[in-house]
């Protein structure tokens, strides 16, 4: 660098480019600074450690509904406002019906709600509105199996909003649940939960997931009470017992009891 930045009589013997060539192509690519130092180097030796304000993105669409937690997770008093959403639709006598259930375990409530000649999508959504009607106003935690329903709550809730509830021009499905849901979760505290459904029993999630499952299923006899279905509780009765410490039959039943796994000694 001293050697192209100089003037010499004569050029370097091995160098590809006159002195005078080198010269110039670095003056339009490099301003020198002090010391020979190009004034970007200077630049970037003389950043502050610590000193740069940074910036956060905004998000101008943020849901105040959150991402929640596992069942288990929860408090005894936030298990009082968890509920289980679900919902299906069916043919019946040619005559399409929808039935909606949201189960809440500790406090074994059910609150169901049916109709006809909407889909199972729309009944799913039901579901979460009708447990967020039942706690306006306090804090809701919802467990939807539906990756659309706990997503639009968590995620998209906001962005809808701002777009008029119209997708690419189409209104959106269920716009006037959504509507009713975006001004119920302005004044309450609301988490939701992502349950994978169809899965083995394995956790209190999935436990109370598949209990209002087939509670909302339709049936010519329809029923709304949760099913206490005994093919599930001989692998939740292993699962309870290695979840509470492999401490005994008794020790067990206070834990699913506690817990509102509908568990028996005998079964245990």
């Amino acid at each position: 660098m001293q050697w192209v930045m100089s003037d010499p009589k004569s050029n370097r013997v091995g160098y590809a480019q006159e002195q005078s060539k080198w010269k110039w192509y670095i003056s339009q690519r490099a301003k020198i600074g002090e010391h020979g130092v190009a004034t970007l180097h200077e630049k970037i030796a003389n950043i502050p450690n610590g000193e740069l304000e940074i910036k956060k993105p905004v998000y101008a669409h943020e849901s105040p509904v959150k991402w929640g937690v596992g069942f288990d997770n929860l408090t005894s008093e936030q298990q009082k406002h968890a509920w289980f959403t679900d919902g299906s639709a069916k043919y019946v006598g040619g005559e399409r019906k929808w039935k909606s259930v949201a189960y809440n375990p500790k406090t074994d409530t059910t609150l169901v709600m049916e109709g006809k000649g909407m889909s199972s999508q729309y009944a799913e959504l039901m579901a979460v509105v009708t447990a967020l009607r039942k706690e306006r106003g306090g804090e809701c935690h919802l467990f939807t199996d539906s990756w659309s329903v706990a997503n639009g709550l968590a995620t998209w809730l906001m962005g809808w909003k701002s777009h008029n509830w119209l997708i690419h021009g189409k209104e959106l499905w269920g716009k006037e649940l959504w509507q009713d849901i975006e001004e119920i979760v302005q004044e309450t505290t609301v988490s939701v939960f992502h349950v994978d459904a169809h899965m083995p029993v394995d956790s209190m999630e999935r436990l109370f997931n598949s209990q209002a499952d087939a509670a909302a299923a339709i049936s010519v006899t329809t029923t709304n009470e949760i099913p206490k279905v005994e093919e599930w509780l001989e692998g939740t009765a292993i699962w309870a017992h290695q979840k509470s410490g492999h401490l005994g039959e008794k020790a067990t039943y206070r834990w699913a009891q506690e817990r509102g796994i509908p568990l028996t000694i005998d079964v245990i």
